[in-house]
């Protein structure tokens, strides 16, 4: 187990770290890849919630499409190849682009609030 803690908002376990507050209930399987996927209740608040609710892709319906949209992207194929070779329509290719830069821009500002990266402001026309 991956969490320790809640995913809903409201109740208390939501910003405390325990690890005994859940309870295993079961699992489903998923639509893609009929894998298990183990379920799990909060004690406290009651709501359920699966391992994938913690994942970034989590709502996505064809999450193993990111690595390859990743891959093609990275080889400078169009969408419109893209959708073609991979058999799904070109609005997917760019919800899935826009995934991606949505992770690698909190990833770049992670890093510079780390310190980790050091950079400075620079302020251009769309600013």
């Amino acid at each position: 187990m991956k969490f320790s803690y809640c995913p809903n908002k409201k109740c208390k376990f939501n910003t405390q770290l325990k690890d005994w507050i859940f309870t295993k209930k079961g699992y489903y399987k998923t639509k893609w890849n009929a894998q298990p996927v183990p379920r799990y209740r909060c004690r406290e608040c009651g709501k359920y919630f699966s391992s994938h609710t913690f994942r970034e892709s989590y709502c996505h319906k064809k999450p193993y499409l990111n690595q390859e949209v990743f891959k093609w992207y990275a080889s400078g194929t169009t969408q419109r190849r893209m959708a073609i070779v991979m058999e799904v329509s070109r609005l997917i290719i760019i919800r899935k682009f826009l995934f991606m830069a949505e992770i690698v821009r909190k990833a770049y500002m992670r890093r510079i609030e780390t310190g980790e990266l050091k950079t400075s402001l620079v302020l251009g026309s769309y600013c």
